[in-house]
């Protein structure tokens, strides 16, 4: 018998060093992502108690809307975080909901397996939408307000342009009025260009924005010097606060409850939180006052999801906050989670060097 003969896992195949919360378009990766995740003891214990809060508040409103996921690198934070959102979202992934395939990772014997299977199976009286990227990565993230950074993630995750003003302003006005394609597609038009290429550069193609707003809402801009000076007051003064941002998710999410006549919920899941804050005691308060506004505003319709290489104790004492500002914040944080070097190992032990029934009996 050959050593690749022994394994249950087929030794040819590509197992992601990192796993990116961002990366969400493609349904095999994805499913394949719950379908190779190892469902340690740790991790049962973990989602079992995300899972009985999460249901929980689509019946009973509640301020402990966070989910602080703390350990060394390589310890699985971030896959935990994208299969706890992905299992809240429940997306359909190549014709299975990512419920019934995390449901066949969990051992039939395990202490929580009736409790998980239960509670993934009130999943669907949600209407959950995750917004998961590595805050580190986005560009000049440490010098951009948190609420600022924060919605224009939002606007992008809706097709918007990377330009918040224009997507506040023009764009989600219009998109309220069922013209949002319209004006994508004058952009286009008069640009020459894909929507994707100005998207990424509207800065570029400001002209040709400018005057797709003119064409598609004649009646609110009959030049584009308009549009101009309406984007440049709304960029003026400090309105895109955190209180603005919680309430502008809160109207969109009741609208969302309108449409689908479901509870509705929104998960930011924030990767590397620790590392964006380092010791910088303005950038936890930004995140405090984040996690306290949609806390108090949103009673459990907006979540936030972090993940630390330290655990919150060592993230404040780094920062230099005061105890009591940590108090405050802990408790919005119900699910604070603790990944160790076991749990690598026994990681290790099942995806990688679990035997088939013919290598153990060799």
């Amino acid at each position: 018998m050959l050593i690749r003969d022994i394994f249950d896992t087929k030794i040819e195949e590509t197992i992601e060093p990192v796993i990116r919360v961002a990366e969400r378009q493609d349904e095999n990766k994805l499913a394949a992502e719950i379908g190779s995740y190892v469902v340690t003891p740790t991790i049962e214990k973990y989602v079992d108690d995300f899972l009985e809060h999460y249901t929980d508040t689509f019946r009973i409103p509640t301020t402990a809307i966070g989910v602080w996921i703390s350990g060394y690198f390589g310890s699985g934070k971030s896959h935990l975080a994208k299969i706890a959102a992905l299992l809240a979202e429940n997306r359909v992934l190549v014709g299975t909901s990512a419920a019934k395939r995390f449901e066949a990772r969990v051992p039939t014997d395990a202490p929580c397996y009736a409790s998980i299977v239960r509670h993934l199976g009130s999943l669907h009286q949600c209407d959950s939408q995750v917004l998961a990227f590595n805050i580190n990565t986005i560009s000049d993230s440490r010098n951009t307000p948190l609420p600022r950074l924060l919605l224009s993630q939002y606007y992008q995750s809706k097709g918007y342009g990377s330009n918040l003003f224009y997507a506040r302003v023009i764009e989600a006005e219009l998109d309220k009025r069922g013209k949002l394609c319209m004006l994508h597609a004058a952009a286009e038009r008069i640009a020459k260009k894909t929507w994707d290429d100005i998207q990424k550069n509207p800065t570029f193609y400001a002209k040709a924005l400018y005057q797709a707003a003119c064409e598609v809402a004649p009646d609110e801009f009959t030049s584009p010097d308009q549009v101009q000076r309406a984007i440049t007051e709304a960029g003026q003064g400090d309105q895109y606060n955190v209180q603005f941002l919680v309430r502008t998710l809160l109207d969109e999410i009741e609208v969302r409850q309108k449409e689908t006549g479901k509870t509705c919920r929104l998960i930011f899941v924030l990767d590397e939180s620790g590392q964006w804050i380092e010791d910088s005691q303005e950038r936890l308060a930004a995140m405090q006052a984040l996690v306290e506004e949609a806390s108090d505003k949103g009673q459990g319709k907006i979540w936030i999801f972090v993940t630390t290489h330290e655990d919150m104790g060592a993230i404040y004492q780094n920062a230099r906050a005061l105890k009591g500002d940590m108090k405050k914040i802990e408790g919005r944080f119900r699910c604070k989670f603790n990944l160790t070097t076991e749990n690598i190992e026994l990681v290790l032990e099942d995806r990688i060097f679990r035997k088939n029934s013919q290598g153990a009996a060799e």
